[in-house]
């Protein structure tokens, strides 16, 4: 299998390095970036990536391609690899704000769009999906297959891609962010250093997530760490109301960030005709 990629920052480098390290037989890769350098250093730990200087040899030497550049980088990405394309092309975007529809109507290929998320490093979590009308079931089966490797593939629409997101792909950032803040919390009480700190937090959070793993709640947790009277609900009588309206604060600051970056209908260029469009023959990926 070879497996084409645009665009190797941090979602091009996770995805490739995680499908490389958990698929039985590691696929080879083709990839460019814009930074050479970058590219360079991620080939050094992936020996079956071949670099190349343009997208469009990327397409020329792939049929399954993940482009993962932002969603204002995406329409030049096209307009170079356009006529490499075929439909038996598998194009994955992984550009929240772009409608895969749209850019149906501007390639012959077959398109998807995937959220994915650090937690692929791990071999876990969520992998949002989003397939265009050309992407027939064993098109999709294909592409979850692969993407099973490395997590859950979750399909998802476009009114719950931002918010889904939020959970999966950025979460990983926000729980991190929640437990340094706890760390220096905790340092400011002067009884502990933030590192002494942060290091018991990464050790009870990964125990904890154990007990998920083993069927218990979140509210499981509660119940049984939390008892009437105790110190641990003194703690929650202060967290609950704070979060409640931190949690609304990040959704509307996300979805108003998704909203302003979304391109909008007249900035879709160079559509198929309907009586030009090419044909929808498909093929294995």
């Amino acid at each position: 299998m070879r497996i084409g990629c645009i665009g190797t920052g941090t979602i091009g480098s996770m995805l490739i390095e995680a499908l490389s390290s958990k698929l039985p037989e590691p696929p080879d890769f083709v990839a460019c970036n814009r930074s050479r350098d970058k590219i360079a250093v991620l080939a050094r730990r992936v020996p079956s990536l071949v670099m190349v200087a343009t997208a469009a040899e990327v397409a020329q030497r792939s049929q399954t391609l993940f482009i993962c550049v932002k969603s204002p980088d995406l329409d030049p990405v096209i307009d170079q690899i356009r006529p490499f394309l075929s439909p038996d092309h598998v194009l994955l975007i992984t550009a929240s704000g772009f409608e895969v529809e749209r850019l149906e109507h501007r390639v012959p290929a077959r398109v998807g769009k995937i959220i994915p998320s650090i937690t692929q490093l791990a071999g876990g979590g969520a992998i949002l999906t989003q397939y265009g009308p050309r992407m027939d079931r064993e098109s999709c089966r294909s592409v979850d297959g692969l993407l099973s490797f490395i997590g859950t593939p979750l399909p998802v629409t476009d009114d719950q891609i931002r918010v889904y997101a939020d959970l999966t792909s950025c979460g990983p950032a926000f729980f991190a962010a929640i437990l340094q803040a706890f760390a220096r919390a905790a340092s400011a009480t002067g009884r502990i250093g933030a590192g002494d700190a942060e290091h018991l937090l990464q050790l009870t959070w990964n125990a904890t997530a154990r007990l998920f793993e083993n069927g218990i709640t979140p509210e499981d947790v509660r119940r049984r760490v939390s008892v009437p009277g105790g110190v641990t609900e003194a703690g929650l009588a202060v967290l609950d109301p704070g979060a409640d309206t931190l949690f609304r604060d990040l959704f509307a600051a996300t979805q108003a960030h998704h909203l302003s970056h979304r391109p909008s209908p007249g900035q879709t260029r160079d559509k198929w005709p309907d009586t030009d469009r090419p044909g929808t023959s498909r093929g294995p990926l």
